[in-house]
């Protein structure tokens, strides 16, 4: 129903053009009314590439939507019923910031049901969201976990210099103006470095949690040194020589435009978003997921670059397999539940399996005869795989799901970007390797690469084939069991949907194989 309330609502107000005081905060429909394509202005070979088109189809349009986490959010209020209001709106303030602040600025709370029908609440991270952010203090730990400062004046914010400002200002209230910080690095650590805090169970504050730290990941690794940003990576930008306003017809021409699909790695929820789109005979070409899969699926496999060599003396095998890193961030990153793990396999030529590590069963469950996996450097049992993952631990030690029950991390050894050192003043202590692999001299942060070495016996010297493929989970199973203790319409709503949907539950990052002679 809420998808269904969305759509009627984006209809109704595309169908007008109305003019709005630069006090307040809109959806994108208002946006929408200049920076769409005609057909022929934000137009590239063919292709549709405005900022609109883009980010319609992406998850930070339904951020506010997205089933999972508000399963996960209802499951926290559950943990801590009296928290309820205090939860919500910490929650909301990244998965809907745009009306969050106008609920702020109206001295009004904004709570879940806030959200059932508004508009502005349902967008998402909408335009304004990013585009009404100010400079100031941005790269602060005092500025990240959704603390951003907005503008104080009708500015809305852009990466070309001396815009035309009166066209904006007459259709909108709002005035453009140049903003370099609209593509640094800071900008996304406003919601995407997120500390949460560690309660007690009298509900006291006794502490603070990196629950994730993608900026400080990435300032402290060589893609920040050269300057290569998130938006580098994630809003590519593309040839376009064209208006990026539909208005005023002599707008100048712009040689880039930036692709608002902002992809990442989460087929998980866009699949689920599909189905529901589908469910709702709304067109592909109102939200074109599929394309969205598609890109994603493109550049999950430019995350990570594998190799492989294979070594024999005697009965004895052993395949070693090196992983280099290629994002600008720890792999994976983001919320904690993501994990990437090796599954390596070797077959006789009859095609039995002789040796096999890190197996997944259809439901995406991981062969593993323990709850938390230690890193190896050497794997010669079914019974280890190396899973790259990092793990938050409570108060007592004991390994949580509930993440403001977070207060540790028990385990993180997620590939290192390219260059990362720990040492920085302000954020070394919360991107820390932890567990064994602080002692596997082969797990390496200059170079950003993981070497495991799988050893095996094979009788005689029949030629055999072994291979290895990088598999990645945004929501592994063990995430949705959990959720099946908890009551709530959120939640019922997303075991439902996964069930009805069945969306990937792991992705190939890469895959490679070599004969042993």
């Amino acid at each position: 129903m809420i998808a269904i309330k969305r759509y009627a609502m984006a209809l109704i107000v595309s169908m007008c053009s109305f003019q709005v005081s630069a006090q307040e905060l809109v959806t994108s429909n208002t946006c929408a009314q200049c920076h769409s394509s005609d057909g022929n202005v934000l137009m590239v070979s063919g292709e549709d590439v405005s900022p609109i088109q883009g980010w319609k189809a992406s998850v930070m349009a339904f951020a506010s939507q997205d089933p999972y986490w508000r399963a996960k959010m209802a499951a926290e209020v559950a943990d801590r019923p009296s928290m309820k209001a205090t939860i919500e709106k910490e929650c909301l303030t990244c998965h809907a910031p745009v009306a969050v602040a106008k609920a702020v600025a109206n001295g009004q709370p904004y709570t879940r049901e806030s959200l059932e029908h508004d508009a502005l609440g349902l967008d998402g991270v909408t335009c304004l969201s990013c585009h009404r952010i100010a400079p100031d203090g941005l790269g602060k730990k005092a500025n990240m976990s959704g603390h951003f400062q907005w503008a104080k004046d009708e500015s809305v914010y852009g990466p070309y210099q001396n815009p035309l400002q009166r066209p904006m200002w007459m259709h909108t209230g709002f005035v453009p103006q140049y903003g370099a910080h609209i593509e640094s690095a800071s900008l996304c650590a406003s919601c995407h470095n997120l500390y949460t805090p560690v309660l007690d169970d009298d509900n006291q504050v006794v502490g603070q949690f990196a629950e994730q730290t993608i900026f400080s990941e990435w300032a402290a690794s060589d893609y920040a040194e050269v300057g290569e940003t998130c938006q580098s990576c994630h809003m590519p930008g593309l040839a376009n020589n064209s208006r990026i306003a539909l208005m005023p017809p002599f707008a100048p021409v712009r040689k880039t435009v930036w692709n608002h699909r902002i992809v990442g790695g989460n087929t998980f929820l866009l699949s689920l978003l599909k189905y529901k789109r589908d469910a709702f005979n709304v067109s592909r070409e109102e939200f074109d997921f599929e394309r969205t899969i598609e890109e994603t699926r493109t550049f999950l496999e430019t995350a990570v670059e594998m190799d492989m060599e294979v070594k024999t003396e005697g009965d004895s095998v052993d395949v070693v397999v090196r992983l280099t890193n290629l994002t600008g961030h720890k792999f994976p990153t983001g919320y904690p539940e993501r994990r990437a793990w090796l599954h390596v396999w070797v077959e006789d030529p009859a095609g039995h399996i002789v040796f096999e590590s890190g197996a997944v069963d259809t439901l995406g469950q991981i062969a593993m005869d323990r709850e938390i996996m230690p890193h190896f450097d050497l794997i010669n049992a079914s019974n280890q795989v190396q899973i790259y993952e990092m793990i938050p631990g409570d108060l007592q030690g004991r390994r949580t799901r509930r993440i403001l029950r977070a207060s540790t991390k028990l385990k993180d050894n997620r590939l290192l970007p390219s260059g990362f050192h720990d040492t920085m003043d302000e954020f070394g202590e919360d991107i820390k390797v932890v567990g064994a692999a602080l002692e596997d001299d082969n797990f390496d942060g200059g170079e950003g690469a993981d070497r495991v070495t799988y050893r095996f016996y094979r009788k005689g010297q029949v030629a055999l084939r072994v291979y290895c493929e990088l598999l990645y989970q945004p929501v592994p199973p063990q995430a949705i069991q959990d959720l099946e203790g908890f009551e709530g319409v959120d939640v019922s709503q997303f075991l439902h949907l996964t069930r009805v949907s069945k969306p990937p539950m792991q992705e190939t990052i890469g895959s490679i194989s070599k004969i042993i002679q």
